[in-house]
């Protein structure tokens, strides 16, 4: 392939992967990796024998690696083979066969769990799923302080865990993934994205050293910034008010969404989740309403020389005074034929200047 990409098979290269001719990895916030293998295939003697071949049987592990700067390597996604597409044309030219999975948090939704957590916070039962035997995932979670205790509301999972977990984040203001390094191993990270680090690229529009083909812009205002959290605590009868109108997570630009809001009270309201809860339900709505501005953008590695992922940020430039600044990468598309590693670039922002 054009980028000599390694495709491995059960954490073995194999070889016969590399005939593909194409990849499609697909990164999207709050959703496992999905990836796709495009082949083409011969009909030979009334059989089509690649259809066949072990290496593309369910639940094999397929790990995506592609080069970097410096003969390093980047790990795409790693995950079991759960699907197949098949195309076959009268005489067998022209027939095909795609190979699509996804990374290995699509096996914590395989199994209904019905299960009560007591005495634990959100960030300890995250360690804990994540750290069963069958999901081999190192646990990367930021703590969480509310402890779910039997004289106030134990935590009651009726979910698998992709759900539970995912639902345990987007409480928290929280994303849930998973990623993999060059080495096969691989973390589940459960925590908010770091917004204050440096752009790991420069995307440039309109100027000189131009780096990407367009960019798309789109906005909306129409948010709440405050939120009104009321309800009765029942144990003793206490009025329970964990509102906030506080800006929450560092903002991507000179002015947030409130400043740029201007007059009136944009809020909404959400119930307390339990009487032994915090503020960081009503923080958490706070930060998912925060992110107003959407981009996209369209690259490729040959002009970046960098493979961009989900949470990543970075830099855009030419695009105005305005909008010329920060994102954090919301999702990101890698197509991968024998011409080019293009990625298709989803963007969000919570400020502008």
């Amino acid at each position: 392939m054009g980028l000599n990409t390694l495709i491995m098979v059960n954490n073995l290269p194999d070889p016969e992967m590399d005939l593909a001719d194409r990849i499609e990895v697909t990164e999207r916030m709050d959703q496992s990796v999905a990836f796709s293998i495009h082949y083409s295939v011969d009909v030979c003697g009334g059989d089509v024998s690649r259809l066949r071949e072990s290496r593309f049987d369910p639940d094999t592990t397929i790990t995506i690696l592609v080069p970097e700067e410096n003969n390093l390597m980047n790990c795409l996604v790693k995950g079991p083979v759960n699907s197949q597409q098949i195309h076959l044309e009268h005489g067998g030219a022209g027939s095909w066969m795609q190979v699509g999975g996804a990374d290995t948090s699509i096996i914590m939704g395989r199994e209904f769990r019905s299960d009560i957590w007591n005495s634990l916070t959100d960030s300890e039962v995250v360690m804990a799923i994540a750290s069963r035997p069958e999901y081999r995932l190192i646990p990367d979670a930021e703590r969480t302080n509310t402890r779910h205790l039997e004289m106030a509301h134990v935590l009651v999972q009726r979910s698998n865990d992709l759900q539970f977990v995912r639902r345990l984040a987007r409480r928290n203001g929280f994303h849930f993934w998973v990623s993999c390094n060059p080495l096969g191993i691989e973390t589940a990270h459960f925590k908010k994205p770091e917004l204050n680090g440096s752009p790991v690229v420069d995307l440039v529009i309109n100027q000189d050293g131009c780096n990407m083909q367009n960019l798309a812009i789109r906005w909306d205002t129409e948010r709440p910034t405050t939120v009104e959290n009321r309800q009765l605590d029942m144990s003793n009868k206490n009025s329970l008010n964990h509102g906030t109108s506080t800006q929450v997570q560092n903002v991507l630009g000179g002015r947030s969404l409130r400043q740029i809001q201007g007059l009136g009270v944009h809020s909404t309201h959400i119930a307390v989740p339990s009487d032994n809860g915090n503020i960081s339900g009503s923080e958490a709505v706070l930060m998912e309403a925060d992110w107003f501005i959407n981009a996209s953008c369209r690259t490729t590695y040959r002009q970046i020389k960098k493979v961009i992922h989900l949470y990543d940020i970075i830099n855009v430039v030419g695009a105005g005074s305005r909008h010329s600044g920060k994102y954090m990468v919301s999702g990101v598309r890698h197509t991968i034929d024998e011409t080019a590693h293009q990625m298709e670039i989803e963007l969000i922002r919570n400020g502008w200047d």
